[in-house]
């Protein structure tokens, strides 16, 4: 045997290392790709969740104004943050999660003769502060119908998105006081509800006597801002108030120059001097008439009427009907008619649902509610507001029935990262606008000949307006089923 040979025969080495050198490179590729590919793309897909946002905060500052002048209610939903494309290579951070909140400040109205009283006016300050991984981006904030960026905490400046509209160029002066607390931080979407109030004369001012001191908070401060925008004969000075990031700008106005628009968020705002009387002199579910909280079960109001009455169900509270002293069997249907819902518990039986309200909004106003029924009819003289509950027809131990879904609405319908499940049908009516952006429509006996039969679809949509961005019409599979819409198909509210 020739060993020599034998140890020198080296002619399996060279494809292994040729292995070994590619399987490197790969490794170095991925390495190089996943240092510096992915963030960018990730950056890019955070630059463009920032600019859709901007414009969905500007529409934000234009509804707060709408509201203030026509007194009518106004809905503007904010997607908070964003996830990113999906990877079969490298690796993403978590999805970017931003935060909405509102920060509490005072407004004070005075004579300047020092006559009367000194009345104060409560307001809030709006900033939405993305949570990227990738860029540093600073808050966006609105106060005194102002929207701008505000980097300075980061060495930077102020940009200012849309300028203030409270001193036109007549001396007129409007501001808008923006009422009751609001924080959300996720990465879906999040509707702002705003609403007028008209509580608000001539009696809540100081006597006239010469022009008012109007003192009006502002982060503005040290910008220059506000002494280019207004002319010498309103504005005064601006004050700066110790330990505390905001100063205080002062006006004097004409006492029929000045005009106050309070809008309340995500409910209606607040007495000028009180506190919420919805909130007043009962917990649990209970029915408000001019202030006036009265507890109730659902036994006390089932099949009655309540025309000029609010029916409120806070969160953690379950509405069950009981139709017998041994328990809730949920066997009872439920029908009520009100002024208008706020239901941020839960609403559930065997048999049908219908809520009616004779003037006002039906408001699922919490992500966590829950409605369950055989059926539903909601039939509402103002919107239905269902983002982010679960809408779930169930006949339970009841056994079958029509199983159906019905909303109608003189106004619209809001169904923002909603759940709408029914067995059958589902049906939606609205005047302007039904927005059903990231919700989930399913009918759970769906096919694709449509489970209405006679050439109805599973799903029918009517309005002027119709929201579908990121949304779903399964069955009970995950198959797509077939649907009527009825209007202008739109990727976002008009």
């Amino acid at each position: 045997m020739n060993w020599g040979a034998f140890t020198r025969d080296n002619r399996a080495v060279a494809p292994a290392v040729a292995f070994i050198l590619i399987i490197g490179f790969l490794i170095l590729l991925l390495a190089i790709y996943q240092a510096q590919i992915v963030p960018q793309q990730n950056a890019e897909a955070e630059l463009e969740h920032h600019q859709e946002t901007r414009d969905e905060l500007r529409s934000l500052h234009n509804a707060i104004s709408a509201v203030g002048a026509d007194q009518e209610p106004r809905f503007q939903s904010i997607n908070l943050g964003t996830a990113y494309e999906g990877r079969t290579l490298g690796i993403n951070p978590p999805p970017a999660a931003g935060t909405i909140r509102t920060e509490q400040h005072n407004i004070s109205i005075t004579n300047e003769s020092g006559a009367g009283h000194q009345e104060n006016i409560s307001t809030q300050f709006i900033e939405y502060q993305p949570g990227y991984n990738e860029l540093d981006i600073g808050s966006t904030w609105y106060e005194n119908s102002v929207l701008y960026f505000d980097e300075r905490d980061r060495g930077n400046s102020v940009g200012i998105i849309e300028d203030q509209e409270m001193v036109d160029n007549d001396g007129n002066v409007t501001v808008v006081a923006l009422q009751n607390e609001f924080q959300e931080t996720g990465t879906g979407r999040v509707t702002l509800e705003l609403y007028p109030a008209n509580d608000l004369n001539e009696s809540s001012f100081p006597e006239p006597n010469g022009s008012y001191s109007v003192k009006i908070p502002t982060r503005l401060n040290g910008t220059g801002y506000w002494e280019s925008q207004l002319e010498n004969s309103i504005y005064e000075n601006i004050d700066p108030v110790a330990n505390e990031d905001h100063d205080l700008l002062n006006l004097s106005v004409d006492p029929d120059n000045l005009d106050i628009d309070k809008v309340g968020i995500r409910k209606e705002a607040r007495e000028l001097r009180g506190s919420e009387q919805s909130n007043e002199g009962a917990e649990g579910p209970r029915r408000v008439l001019d202030g006036e909280p009265t507890k109730v079960e659902h036994n006390d109001v089932n099949d009655e009427s309540f025309p000029d009455e609010k029916l409120i169900i806070p969160e953690g509270e379950d509405f069950v009907p009981e139709s017998d002293p041994d328990g809730d069997d949920r066997d009872d249907a439920i029908e009520y008619e009100f002024k208008e819902y706020q239901i941020d518990g839960n609403l559930e039986t065997n048999e049908s649902v219908e809520l009616t309200s004779t003037d006002g909004n039906i408001n699922f106003g919490s992500s966590g509610t829950t409605v369950s029924g055989k059926q539903f009819d909601f039939d509402a003289n103002g919107d239905i507001i269902i983002d982010g509950a679960t809408l779930k027809t169930d006949a339970g131990s009841t056994g079958p029935g029509n199983e159906r879904m019905t909303l109608n609405a003189t106004g619209n319908i809001s169904a923002i990262n909603a759940t709408l499940d029914a067995t059958r049908e589902i049906e939606l009516t609205a005047n302007e606008f039904v927005d059903l952006t990231d919700a989930e429509i399913i009918v759970r006996d769906a096919d694709e000949e449509g489970s209405g039969g006679g050439g109805q679809a599973d799903v029918e949509v009517t309005a002027n307006n119709i929201v579908i961005n990121n949304t779903s019409f399964v069955n009970s599979d995950g198959d797509e089923i077939d649907r009527n819409l009825e209007g202008d198909v739109v990727d976002s509210r008009p």
